[in-house]
């Protein structure tokens, strides 16, 4: 879905961003702290190895703060953030900022997203968020901790993956695409497996699930019954990200503060029912 990114704008965690732009902590209980994984992106930086990011910043602009603590975050992970300094400048661009971003993102363009790059590193904390190119996390240890999978395909006869906090994931590589060919081995965390699913011309898609037990891993399907699953993970994330069924109001209210005003006329316009 993306060639490249460019932030500029907008702040990427809320602890310090508030501490420095509202001198106040905002963190009070553990469960806060805990469902902060949902928005902080210094959380998830490891996922941008997989996307060229260009930041860009005004050397006098206060929300360079997102961009600084971007970078620090991308140093814990072994990176480093490509971070274009605006001279003498608030909340915009100078002219010879705006013309070295464009230049790096414009080398992108057309490239599209890597679907079968060789190697990927990818963390979640949420089922909300489950893929990363040809890696698909199907069950977590538990919900808003880390869990990572390190993914590199070795040869056109081995993959090797680490994970961390995974009970259960498949690989995914679509026909004529997948670079495998044979038989290959799939090593997760010490675990040899060898898969059968594969022909040597390429023509058949790569679709085989892997579960963690008590003895390590092996291919199967993860148990059935009640469990939180890829984009159905809950507690209310499901319902506030996905489509809503609007039902338009009828009769008198029981409040007549909440009583519709002289403007308001029903049925709505088809675009806004």
């Amino acid at each position: 879905m993306w060639a490249a990114a460019a932030p500029g704008a907008g702040f990427s965690e809320t602890p310090d961003f508030l501490l420095k732009f509202q001198k106040r902590s905002w963190i009070r209980n553990w469960y806060e702290k805990k469902l902060l994984h949902l928005y902080d992106c210094t959380d998830w930086a490891v996922n941008l190895a997989q996307c060229p990011t260009v930041a860009y910043s005004g050397d006098k602009d206060n929300q360079k703060q997102a961009a600084d603590i971007m970078a620090l975050a991308f140093k814990r992970e072994g990176m480093e953030l490509t971070h274009i300094i605006g001279a003498n400048i608030g909340h915009s661009y100078t002219a010879a900022a705006k013309t070295e971003v464009s230049r790096r993102i414009d080398g992108f363009r057309g490239g599209g997203a890597a679907r079968h790059a060789k190697s990927l590193r990818f963390i979640t904390y949420t089922l909300r968020y489950p893929k990363m190119r040809w890696i698909n996390v199907e069950r977590l240890t538990e919900h808003w901790m880390p869990a990572r999978v390190d993914a590199e395909i070795a040869s056109d006869k081995e993959i090797r993956v680490k994970t961390q906090g995974v009970e259960a994931f498949s690989i995914k590589m679509y026909a004529g695409t997948n670079p495998l060919i044979g038989k290959p081995t799939v090593v997760i965390d010490g675990n040899s497996i060898k898969v059968e699913t594969l022909s040597s011309d390429k023509a058949l898609d790569v679709n085989v699930t892997f579960v963690k037990d008590a003895k390590g891993w092996a291919i199967g399907q993860p148990a059935k019954g009640l469990a939180k699953r890829p984009l159905l993970q809950g507690p209310i994330d499901d319902a506030f990200m996905d489509r809503f069924v609007m039902v338009r109001p009828t009769g008198a209210p029981l409040n007549e503060k909440s009583a519709l005003g002289p403007r308001a006329k029903w049925p709505m316009p088809s675009t806004l029912a």
